[in-house]
């Protein structure tokens, strides 16, 4: 087993949100394969990856981190825009452990990192996630992981530490 993923499944409809933590410090946020099969579709990631391709795995979804503090996970991810939208989003959510395979959402810790956003926005979404309330994530093993080498790592102002950065920087030459 090298990593895992998590599924968070909605209780009114039949929504799946897949999440990921990389051993890294690397968080992904709400994922999905085209062929509804994770396993395979992480497989066929790393075999791009090993044969010099970039997978656009790694150029989309929300990309962000996280830290573990006592018995909470805290993430931070941003959303890039698609295509011709020019929108970007972040978020800040938080997940209390229930045990080793077991997440729970923490709406009351999370909240949208929007430079726009009005109080009042954030407030109505913070009552409509708790309304909405989730079922508990549970954890899945995986074979095969994929590196988290994605876009944001990129970025300069992800990294915390520019040492990290530079390191990380000169690895991927």
């Amino acid at each position: 087993m090298y990593g895992v993923h998590a599924i968070f499944t909605h209780r009114i409809d039949t929504i799946n949100i897949f999440f990921m933590f990389w051993p890294d410090g690397t968080f992904l946020y709400n994922f999905f394969d085209y062929d509804h099969d994770i396993p395979n579709y992480f497989r066929k990631i790393v075999e791009n990856t090993m044969k010099g391709k970039k997978d656009k795995f790694y150029k989309h979804f929300s990309w962000g981190r996280y830290i573990i503090c006592g018995d909470t996970i805290k993430t931070q991810y941003m959303h890039t825009p698609n295509g011709l939208n020019d929108f970007w989003y972040g978020y800040e959510i938080s997940f209390h452990i229930i045990n080793r395979t077991t997440l729970k959402y923490l709406p009351s810790e999370s909240k949208i990192l929007d430079y726009y956003a009005t109080e009042t926005e954030i407030t109505e979404m913070k009552e409509t996630q708790i309304r909405n309330k989730y079922l508990p994530a549970t954890f899945v093993p995986v074979e095969v992981l994929p590196n988290s080498n994605c876009w944001i790592k990129n970025k300069k102002w992800f990294w915390c530490d520019k040492e990290k950065y530079k390191k990380w920087k000169d690895s991927q030459k």
